[in-house]
């Protein structure tokens, strides 16, 4: 394999971060499988300055260089910890170098602070000189840990096609989900050790008893700094991505609660900023003038092509009407007749029916109601497998399969909770918060999301043959976890074709799941 050269010049006053205590991060520099670092610091220029020169194999020579980089640019205190653990390959296939730093200030540039352990001791983990390798992070089954799992190792499509078939096989409610979500992986560092290094299997792959033994415990955050929302939206925008609800963003709060003599635990999405119960209709959120026009105009069509116009996306057209018409997300009395008529119409279209066709015919409800306060209520949700890809991108990207049974009206919480829900909202803060309503009521409210603005954006995309929307939710909110305290996010939720479904086919799903990776391995912030 031909060698590289790489020569960097380390600032006088950088000169002993790299070298480190009692010359730790030298040495374990020094120690990179078959490189050679030339770096005398008898001999400093006439600034102060050294020169460092790396000689070595390609991947390994670029590790050093950034590694070395990070320590020369980046902007820290002195009382900062830093920590290099050096995953080793040996004569593995895995043509990359990667690096764990360990330091206090590199994961803010996308990660909140939620997480108090994450935000005490973060630690980022980045993957240089990757091709068409890459990691896996926690590819996990039914959130068990075993300690002779290998949660880091090479991308194996079988071994996540098999997460998916063990995984649906575990169904335990009405509904099964498959979504992504952008985060970043992260690191709680438990010891005190500044330079620690790994090594792999045979095989290429990092145990969890690997880990454990230098208290290393990865941590996926979902919960981002804000300030990426408008990068990412020209991010989108640049890619070919069309804003869905621009002129109607959704808001709403989402509680999670565990009401302990019910044995309940709930997932219950308001409507935000109003009445618990029942709100007058001209002052509901989910209804405006576009989305009224929307109800009435598809209510009023006579042909499919009236609903659908032809010469656009049929599946992008029909997501952005869904997103206007639906009884979760709309609240006038024709809503429900509304979206019926709009899925028989993009039913039909799908099978090649002409435009003509004659448009389903409903029935309007004569009389209006108050809406319910109370828009779903999610309960025996379970995560069933989880994959975390980690590459050399700002975020990072986790596939989800979730179980869940889905309630619309919400007619499933005992008015116990409901009075309780009641009471908290009357005494929610100058800000909206939700009150916490106390050990003696038997509810405890675990995490409070008030979600201020969810945009989705979506384009039409070609998997395997078939059309489906590639569709990105950015949901900007504060949230705060019990005991906490109010924290500004984002999060990003990533889904392909219908998220939802009651059997399942894993081949479909690789299927997805292959093709949101090319796509999240080219997004730059």
């Amino acid at each position: 394999m031909a060698e590289m050269q790489k020569t960097i010049t380390v600032p006088k006053n950088k000169v002993g971060k790299v070298i480190g205590p009692k010359g730790a991060t030298i040495k374990s520099l020094m120690r990179t499988p078959r490189v050679r670092i030339d770096f005398n610091t008898r001999n400093p220029s006439s600034d102060g300055s050294v020169t460092m020169k790396i000689r070595g194999p390609p991947s390994s020579v670029i590790a050093v260089y950034k590694a070395v980089d990070d320590l020369v640019n980046v902007n820290t205190s002195d009382s900062t910890d830093i920590m290099r653990a050096f995953f080793d390959f040996g004569e593995t296939d895995l043509r990359s170098k990667c690096m764990t730093l360990l330091e206090q200030k590199s994961s803010s540039k996308v990660v909140s602070g939620l997480n108090s352990a994450v935000k005490r001791h973060p630690v980022v983990l980045e993957i240089d000189s990757l091709s068409e390798n890459e990691m896996i992070g926690n590819i996990s089954l039914h959130d068990d840990v075993d300690d002779d799992k290998a949660p880091f190792q090479e991308f194996s499509k079988s071994a996540v096609q098999d997460l998916f078939d063990e995984a649906l096989k575990m169904k335990i409610s009405s509904t099964l989900e498959f979504n992504f979500s952008l985060g970043k992986m992260l690191f709680c560092a438990g010891g005190s050790n500044t330079v620690a290094r790994l090594s792999t299997s045979k095989k290429g792959s990092i145990s969890q008893k690997t880990l454990d033994n230098l208290q290393l415990r990865p941590v996926w955050i979902t919960t981002l700094t804000t300030e990426l929302t408008d990068k990412l939206t020209k991010c989108l925008e640049g890619d070919g991505f069309e804003c869905l609800n621009a002129s109607n963003p959704e808001s709403f709060t989402i509680i999670h609660l565990h009401a302990g003599p019910e044995r309940l635990f709930a997932s219950v999405v308001l409507a935000l900023d109003k009445e618990l119960n029942a709100v007058p209709l001209a002052d509901d959120d989910r209804l405006n003038e576009t989305k009224r026009e929307a109800v009435e105009s598809i209510l009023k069509a006579k042909r499919i092509g009236d609903i659908i116009p032809e010469g656009k996306s049929i599946k992008v057209t029909f997501r952005k009407l869904s997103l206007q018409v639906h009884p979760d997300k709309n609240s006038h009395r024709g809503a429900t007749e509304a979206f019926k008529k709009l899925n028989d119409a993009y039913d039909k279209l799908s099978k090649g029916c002409p435009g003509s066709t004659k448009a389903l015919e409903v029935e309007t409800p004569k009389h209006s109601k108050n809406p319910p306060k109370v828009v779903s209520v999610t309960t025996n949700k379970k995560k069933l497998g989880t994959v975390s890809l980690i590459s050399l991108n700002d975020l990072d990207i986790r596939a989800y399969v979730k179980t869940f049974d889905k309630e619309e009206s919400g007619d499933n919480l005992s008015e116990r909770i409901r009075r309780i829900l009641n009471d908290c909202w009357e005494q929610r803060d100058a800000d909206g918060g939700i009150a916490d309503p106390g050990w003696g009521s038997g509810v405890q409210i675990k995490l409070v999301k008030q979600v201020t603005s969810k945009l989705y954006y979506g384009k039409e995309v070609t998997i395997d043959g078939r059309k489906e929307v590639l569709e990105v939710a950015v949901n900007v909110m504060r949230a705060k976890p019990y005991n906490g305290e109010w924290q500004n996010t984002l999060e990003i939720d990533v889904s392909v074709g219908e998220k939802t479904f009651t059997d399942g086919d894993a081949s479909n799903l690789i299927d997805k799941f292959l093709f949101v990776r090319g796509w999240c391995k080219n997004l730059k912030l």
